[in-house]
Parts: structure tokens; sequence; C-alpha cells
């Protein structure tokens, strides 16, 4: 079994998107509801969504929180870092 799908809620969908898409190569391949909704893919078929927060959810994440990238090398990663 693998993960291949990953669903964040956000207040600003179109700016999560853009980020995904400048730092990760995510592509959008469809959004709705005027920026409530954005499905993303990457090359290794990845779905990423992204959705408008409700006003019944937290303000934040906990603090905890995080996800993960693998890259090829320690230099890759600090470049990304950087980057970042």
């Amino acid at each position: 079994m693998q993960l291949k799908h990953i669903n964040f809620a956000t207040s600003d969908v179109a700016g999560l998107g853009a980020f995904f898409e400048r730092h990760f190569a995510f592509k959008r391949v469809l959004e709705r509801g005027s920026g409530a909704f954005m499905l993303m893919s990457n090359d290794e078929e990845f779905v990423l969504t992204l959705m408008k927060t409700k006003k019944q959810d937290p303000a934040v994440y906990p603090e905890t929180f995080h996800i993960g990238f693998y890259l090829g090398d320690p230099a890759a990663v600090q470049a990304k870092h950087d980057e970042l």
C-alpha cells in the first residue's frame, strides 16, 4: 500500500497552491468554488487537495504537524531548504 493523497485545509487555497507549484512541482488539475477547492498532482501521481477552511475548523494546525519529502542527497536537501 502507498499513500497517494493528502488534503490540507487553508484560508488561502490559491496561495498555498502557488507555493506547491513553485517549490514542489505540483500542477493544478482542477479548481472549484471560487477559491474553495484545488486538486493538484505531481509527476509521481501523488494527489494533493487544498480546501478552504470552514468557520468551525481550528485556526492553526498542531505545532508538531509536518510533511516530508525525500531528496537524493544531503546537498539537495540543503538546496531546497535554502530555496524555501
